[in-house]
């Protein structure tokens, strides 16, 4: 069972790594087709990097609304990520930690 949450805990990784090169491709399309003013291409790169989901298009902006769905979903897709492998570490530890005062199980003595 404990091997189950593991899995679980892996894929909820790459799921949110997933997310957020989905975050970042959109991300950076909106930056392209906007230009923001005063940012500087260091700026734009950290935005994209460290945090893509801060970005947003602009109302009546060139970006299509395809984009900005995309960027919606990816940020939904990674927050549940995150909620999935938190409760499945959680669920982990919980079966594989050995309990405090707990008697190991022994086997039957033969006679």
């Amino acid at each position: 069972m404990a091997n189950l949450f593991l899995g679980l805990a892996i894929l909820a990784i790459v799921a949110a790594l997933c997310a957020w090169g989905v975050a970042a491709r959109e991300a950076l399309k909106i930056f392209r087709a906007e230009r923001p003013a005063g940012l500087s291409a260091a700026t734009t790169l950290f935005l994209v990097v460290f945090w893509p989901f801060a970005v947003r298009a602009r109302d009546g902006a060139s970006a299509p609304a395809a984009d900005a769905a995309r960027m919606s979903k990816a940020t939904v897709a990674f927050f549940v990520a995150v909620t999935l492998l938190v409760a499945s570490a959680a669920a982990y530890t919980n079966l594989t930690t050995p309990r405090p005062g707990a008697v190991p199980a022994q086997a039957p003595a033969k006679s």
